[in-house]
């Protein structure tokens, strides 16, 4: 976890770039199974561009 704005607005623009780059190559569609450990284990479906969607949100609220 970022400790610093700086810190996430670097970390936000970098996961941009790799997704730039990965994009045209990856199936956004593609369906994935996540294990989740809260107190206890969970284990959903979800897809890559659900997932990358999630993760680009909480990096760009860290930079608010």
């Amino acid at each position: 976890m970022e400790t610093s704005r700086a810190g996430a607005r670097a970390a936000l623009l970098e996961a941009v770039k790799q997704i730039e780059e990965a994009g045209p190559n990856v199936n956004m569609e593609e369906v994935i199974t996540l294990h989740a450990v809260t107190p206890h284990q969970h284990t959903f479906k979800s897809t890559v561009g659900r997932e990358v969607r999630w993760a680009l949100s909480v990096l760009s609220s860290l930079t608010i």
